[in-house]
This record gives C-alpha cells, sequence and structure tokens, in this order.
C-alpha cells in the first residue's frame, strides 16, 4: 500500500512539474531564442563610417546585443579588413564560422531572397561580394535558404534600406570634379529618384519571404522599418547643411548628401593639394534633391512601412517600429547619464557632450546607435510576445557610448573614427584630419582573439581593438 501511494505521489509530483514546466513556457510566449539568425544589410552587418566593415566593428552590431540578451550563442563570421580592391574574407578562411548573423553589404530585399554565396576559392578565398564570406561555407544559399537550413527558431529581419538608400549614397559631381581636375572624364552620379524599388516588387518580395520563413510554423520574427529622409543624418536640409559650410545656393526647399558637405569640407583642408570643391557645387541639380524628389523618397519608404506593418500583423510577428524611434532621438535627444544622444550628423555635436546615433557617414549606426536598435527590437519582442528579455541598462548605454570611436568623449573637438585602406569616404582619417583620428579617447582593451562567440549570454569578445 506503501509502494502505491508512494507512486502515486511521484506520478502526480512528475504531472505538477510538467505542468509547470509548460505554464513556464507559456509565460515566455512560447518563443525558442536558442538558434537565433540576423537577416539584413550593411545597417545590421555593422558596416560603420563609409563602406567599413570588418571583425572591428561586425561585434558591435545591434544582433550581437540581442542575442546576448537572449542568452544564446551566436557566431560571427569575422571579416577581413577591406583592400583597395574591396576584397574581403573571413579571418580564418578557410576555416569558416558558420555565422549567425546573415546580413550582407549592399543587399536589397529581393537579394535576401535570391542572391546566393558562390564558394571562396583559393589562395586568397576573397570575394568583391560579401555575400560569399558571409555566408560561407554555405555556397549557393541565400539569407533565407540559409536561416532556414540552420534551422532558426527566431530571425530579425531588417531589409530594404538599399531600395531606397541607393538613392542617398550617389555621388553627384564630386567624382567628376576630381578627376575633371586631373584632365580624365567621369560622369555625374546625380542625385535623383532613378534607384527606388517598385512598391509592387517589394510588395510581391516581402510576402514571399515571409511565406517562405514561417511556412514551418516554427520560427518566430521581429521585422523592422524604417526613417524618413529627416531622420536621417546623412540627408540635409539647407538649414543644416547652411550651418555646417555656410551660406550655398542650394534651393530652401531642397535637400542633400552628407557627402557634398563632406567634400567642400575636406577641400578647406586640402585634397592630393586641390582645390576642388566649392559651395556653388550646391547650385548644381545634380547635387541635391528638390522638393517634388523629396516627398518621392519618403514616399517610397512609407510605402515600404506600410509593407512592413502588413506583413507583421499577417504573420502575427513583432514590428519594430525604428520609424518611431528615430524620430524621436532626432526631435528629442535620448539621455544617457549626462550626454544626450541626437540623429546628427556628428561634426555637428564635437567638442559637446552629445553623441550620434549614426557613425561619420550619417546612415550606418555609431555603437551607442546600434544599442539603441537592440532595446527597440527588444521592446517590440517583449510586447508581442510576452518575453521578459532584459533591456540594455544605462550603466551598459554608458559603456557602449564611452567606447564608441564614433563619439568625442574627451571632448577635444575629434572623434577616433575608423580607417581602412581603399576607402575614399569621410572615414578615411587622413581625409579628415580635423575631426577625426583622435589617438586620445576613451581606450578599450586589445581583444586577445579576433574571434567572437557568445556562450550563455557573455560575450568572449566586446572590445574594439584601439
Amino acid at each position: 500500500m506503501r509502494s502505491f501511494i508512494r507512486l502515486l505521489f511521484v506520478n502526480r509530483l512528475a504531472v505538477i512539474v510538467c505542468v509547470l514546466t509548460l505554464s513556464g513556457s507559456l509565460a515566455w510566449g512560447q518563443v525558442d531564442f536558442s538558434v537565433y539568425r540576423s537577416l539584413g544589410d550593411s545597417l545590421t552587418h555593422g558596416t560603420q563610417g563609409g563602406k567599413v566593415v570588418d571583425y572591428r566593428t561586425q561585434p558591435h552590431a545591434y544582433p550581437v546585443l540581442l542575442a546576448e540578451k537572449m542568452g544564446t550563442e551566436f557566431p560571427l563570421a569575422l571579416l577581413t579588413i577591406s583592400t583597395g580592391s574591396d576584397e574581403q574574407t573571413q579571418i580564418n578562411a578557410p576555416n569558416y564560422v558558420h555565422g549567425a548573423n546573415l546580413a550582407v553589404n549592399g543587399a536589397q530585399l529581393s537579394d535576401a531572397l535570391y542572391r546566393t554565396a558562390d564558394p571562396l576559392l583559393p589562395p586568397s578565398y576573397k570575394s568583391g561580394d560579401t555575400t560569399d564570406a558571409v555566408l560561407a561555407p554555405r555556397t549557393g544559399a541565400t539569407q533565407v535558404s540559409a536561416a532556414i537550413s540552420d534551422g532558426a527558431t527566431f530571425a530579425t529581419v531588417w531589409l530594404g534600406g538599399n531600395d531606397f538608400l541607393n538613392c542617398l549614397t550617389s555621388y553627384g559631381t564630386v567624382l567628376q570634379d576630381f578627376f575633371g581636375s586631373m584632365g580624365l572624364t567621369w560622369e555625374p552620379d546625380p542625385l535623383n529618384v532613378s534607384e527606388l524599388t517598385d512598391q509592387t516588387e517589394y510588395a510581391n518580395d516581402y510576402a514571399t519571404l515571409m511565406n517562405t520563413m514561417t511556412a514551418s510554423g516554427n520560427m518566430k520574427m521581429a521585422i523592422a522599418n524604417f526613417p524618413e529622409l529627416q531622420h536621417i543624418a546623412g540627408v540635409m536640409t539647407k538649414a543644416e547643411i547652411t550651418a555646417l559650410i555656410g551660406p550655398n545656393p542650394m534651393p530652401e526647399d531642397a535637400m542633400t548628401s552628407e557627402l557634398m558637405a563632406a567634400a567642400i569640407l575636406i577641400d578647406d583642408v586640402g585634397f592630393f593639394g586641390k582645390d576642388i570643391w566649392k559651395v556653388d557645387m550646391l547650385a548644381d541639380p545634380a547635387n541635391y534633391w528638390d522638393a517634388g524628389e523629396v516627398v518621392a523618397i519618403n514616399s517610397a519608404i512609407n510605402g515600404f512601412n506600410a509593407t512592413i506593418a502588413a506583413e507583421a500583423a499577417l504573420h502575427d510577428v513583432a514590428l519594430v517600429d525604428l520609424k518611431s524611434i528615430f524620430a524621436d532621438v532626432a526631435e528629442n535627444g535620448y539621455a544617457i547619464d549626462d550626454w544626450v544622444v541626437n540623429a546628427d550628423w556628428f561634426i555637428a555635436d564635437l567638442g559637446e557632450k552629445k553623441a550620434s546615433v549614426f557613425s561619420s557617414d550619417g546612415v550606418h549606426p555609431s555603437d551607442i546607435g546600434h544599442a539603441l536598435i537592440a532595446n527597440a527590437f527588444i521592446d517590440a519582442i517583449n510586447d508581442h510576445y510576452g518575453t521578459s528579455l532584459d533591456r540594455l541598462t544605462q550603466a551598459e548605454l554608458r559603456a557602449i557610448l564611452d567606447a564608441d570611436p564614433f563619439v568625442d568623449n574627451d571632448l577635444d573637438g575629434r572623434i577616433e573614427g575608423i580607417d581602412s585602406p581603399g576607402v575614399v569616404y569621410l572615414s578615411v582619417n587622413t581625409f579628415a584630419p580635423d575631426y577625426t583620428g583622435d589617438v586620445g579617447e576613451v581606450p578599450v582593451p586589445e581583444p586577445a582573439s579576433a574571434m567572437l562567440l557568445l556562450m550563455g549570454g557573455g560575450l568572449a569578445l566586446r572590445a574594439r581593438k584601439r
């Protein structure tokens, strides 16, 4: 009889434990973070300061911070520093890391579906298409197929930036003027709306992506939208560029790229000893977007955002409203201790206790920008799925801000920035000596290894090599 009672007690205890386990799972919103994959473009990959993305920048991207809070492993396919030929490979090639951040520089939405990784061939194992290095050793895979074949239980998607950002990265007459000064011919690359992705094409591709990734029913997701032009530091109004370079002939209702401001500012300190770019370049329509083009680009962004919201609702996934987050930071700032984070181009804040969510190119996030984006994802995931992921605390945000190379931590009017061979942009410190290359910023210990792996939520590498 005692044996029967003991057996009955054990069985009932097992049932209670099982029920408690299930209840805990339900309280967690039935979300499994054990295999997390991130899809996106350079905004997700960790590109900063123009087109620099390698082992120095990748560990600071928002998916790394998210994975840490999820407590899941998140290996990175860390890339070598890009050379003048733009070719890269993984730092340990051909001993490839099966990376969890699947985002690829320059990717449009359609690329995540259809651009496949080619094999990296000896002896260099390098490629000019970072798809090959990022997805190695998954030859033939796309971002979407890689996430599925990896058995992702959770995925984040921030795709569509290059479906409108390609309009924002045009060089206008900058290169034409430069090569013309040497007696060479170069076609202008006018700022216009010719490279906007068609709305129907974008909607169809997004539907295909979501249908494909949710087909098994096992993958939960969080998908993000985009800010409007006026909240992107690299896009400047008449008032903003006038504050930086002084009076200029650009129309009052037009907007221009920070590249135009950079060219004029760089010319002031000398560029190969030439006197090329002056404020009158802003009289040329090739170097600004007129009022109609500004409306067209914002309309495209809001059209993409409407598609993203519709797909989030249709598939019952978390919607991350980065449009509102960037607008709030741009309009009200974000306080971290006695610092204020804004959405300005970095030059506007040098020497002050201010920092920007953007790196020096005004488009790609700074380290602190990635941290605020990570918190936005965490909030959306918790709100939608009923999870309890911890946000980055004020202390964690301050530590990231203090180590951010795009923040003037010592208030001397310069930032450290980031330099990379062959990257002709403001990110090249030698081209902007008045603003970058400050070696006296807050030091960060040099990592013992160039490899990063998240183990149980602990970062093996989070320091940036100084």
